[in-house]
């Protein structure tokens, strides 16, 4: 089983400077942008297949502000979804 959670999404019910802040955590790791894998022990891996949409040299996602709308299995990060998320790396600043 493959995913390919694409960047990160804003929270549009967050007011504008919240919006801001919340986005503002990001470090740009991309390791939200690679594809990820489940091995036979039901371990989630990251695999070294980054989102096609993903500068591999910024870590910036290039469709950013469409890329719900173009990457169907792009994945909302929220406060609310962080939790639910086992693939995101405990090193991911969204966790902190």
């Amino acid at each position: 089983m493959f995913v390919t959670p694409a960047a990160i999404q804003s929270v549009p019910d967050l007011k504008d400077g919240e919006t801001s802040t919340w986005e503002a955590r990001c470090k740009r790791c991309g390791l939200c942008c690679f594809e990820k894998g489940i091995d036979g022990k039901g371990k989630i891996i990251t695999t070294q297949v980054p989102c096609r949409h993903l500068d591999i040299h910024t870590r910036l996602c290039q469709v950013y502000n469409h890329r719900q709308q173009i990457e169907y299995d792009c994945i909302k990060l929220t406060p609310e979804t962080i939790a639910q998320l086992a693939w995101l790396p405990e090193s991911c600043a969204y966790r902190q």
